[in-house]
């Protein structure tokens, strides 16, 4: 690639910023992180402990129409990582799931439109 010229965007899926916390790990054992961006398909976060690409980890996100409730546990797969940011990529998500994270995307998408 040439200098000054553009990659094109391989993304399918629109990403948001975000500040969400999350819990993310491997065999129960969860850190807290924060959430960098997320889409439909995945999320990048920033927290203490990485994983080699290729890892499963779960993470537990506190729905926000449920801030006392139960925390929703999504399983991922980590696509990349750079010190301590982490790319990962949802896995056998179900109906609930996927409409819960197209909620928060939403939520995150007007959360951060000037007004």
């Amino acid at each position: 690639m040439s200098v000054g010229s553009v990659r094109p965007e391989r993304r399918a899926h629109r990403r948001v910023s975000s500040t969400l916390d999350i819990r993310y790990g491997t065999h129960g054992e969860l850190q807290r992180a924060k959430v960098c961006d997320v889409c439909a398909a995945g999320l990048a976060l920033a927290g203490p402990v990485a994983y080699p690409v290729g890892t499963d980890v779960e993470l537990r996100f506190q729905p926000a129409d449920q801030p006392r409730g139960d925390m929703l546990l999504v399983r991922a797969s980590v696509r990349h990582c750079a010190d301590n940011r982490m790319g990962l990529k949802f896995l056998d998500r179900t109906p609930a799931e996927r409409r819960y994270i197209l909620r928060l995307i939403e939520h995150l998408s007007t959360e951060s439109l000037p007004g």
